[in-house]
């Protein structure tokens, strides 16, 4: 069996039985969490937020699964090389997709919320840092030895940090939080800055998981890449400062009822 993806013809059978069973867990825990946040909205007297139809909605998770795990097989060979290259496709093609930190830590901050609810904070990622990530590479390790000398989060994620707080290592685990509140970009942010600052603090590490978070929270709701672009600046964006805005732990976080009224006029299947 075989997907096509901007024009390549891809073997479905790379992603094996383990991906497979994650994405059904992926899945639940999303139908799960628009259930929960259905019914606050129904205690509050209001309509849900979002509506999906369930079949483009597990789609959508699926193809976002499938593309982190293509993309992540393919690059992985040249991760930290800075050099241009030219790739046109997998040489050799490989069996099943490549050992991946960015798509296991998501898969631990997924067993998290299953074991601890969906209150979960910097804290309890935390606790899962220490408790099941034997790895110490750069802002990962750093940020477990702050947490061991007593450095809670954010400042586990910012003292000692210096050289790895503005990197790139949490806007790679972000699709979680997305897939989990999907069209709503609020609580995507939220959830993105209690992962984020574990190991980057409060610096432009933090934010950039922040700003990748709310657009692919909204692009479960939104097509229209100007109106997607709109929705970043809001959440992330220093030119938004002398805006209404609400602080639950980061500087740059807008509360715009705009973004939280996304809809998708279809029936559910």
């Amino acid at each position: 069996m075989a997907k096509e993806f901007s024009g390549t013809r891809v073997d479905a059978g790379i992603i094996d039985g383990r991906e497979r069973r994650m994405i059904k867990i992926l899945n639940l825990a999303a139908t799960l969490l628009l259930c929960v946040l259905a019914s606050c909205a129904a205690h509050a007297g209001t309509s849900p937020i979002v509506t999906f139809n369930e079949a483009e909605f597990r789609d959508k998770v699926y193809a976002c699964w499938l593309g982190k795990s293509i993309g992540g097989t393919l690059g992985m060979p040249f991760e930290g090389r800075r050099e241009i290259h030219s790739l046109t496709f997998y040489d050799p093609v490989p069996d099943k997709p490549s050992a991946n930190d960015d798509l296991d830590l998501q898969l631990l901050w997924l067993k998290a919320i299953e074991e601890r609810g969906t209150r979960i904070d910097a804290r309890i990622l935390g606790e899962y840092w220490l408790k099941y990530v034997p790895v110490n590479w750069n802002e990962y390790g750093i940020g477990k030895a702050n947490m061991r000398d007593g450095f809670l989060p954010p400042v586990s994620g910012h003292f000692r940090n210096e050289k790895w707080r503005n990197s790139n290592g949490a806007w790679i685990r972000s699709e979680i939080w997305a897939c989990l509140a999907p069209g709503c970009p609020s609580l995507a942010v939220r959830y993105a800055w209690q992962d984020a600052c574990v190991d980057h603090g409060t610096a432009e590490g933090t934010y950039a998981e922040m700003f990748t978070a709310a657009v692919e929270s909204a692009a479960f709701a939104e097509t229209d890449r100007d109106r997607l672009i709109e929705i970043w600046l809001l959440y992330t964006s220093d030119a938004a400062d002398d805006l209404p805005c609400v602080d639950p732990g980061g500087r740059r976080i807008l509360k715009k009822q705009s973004t939280n009224t996304m809809t998708l006029h279809h029936h559910h299947t």
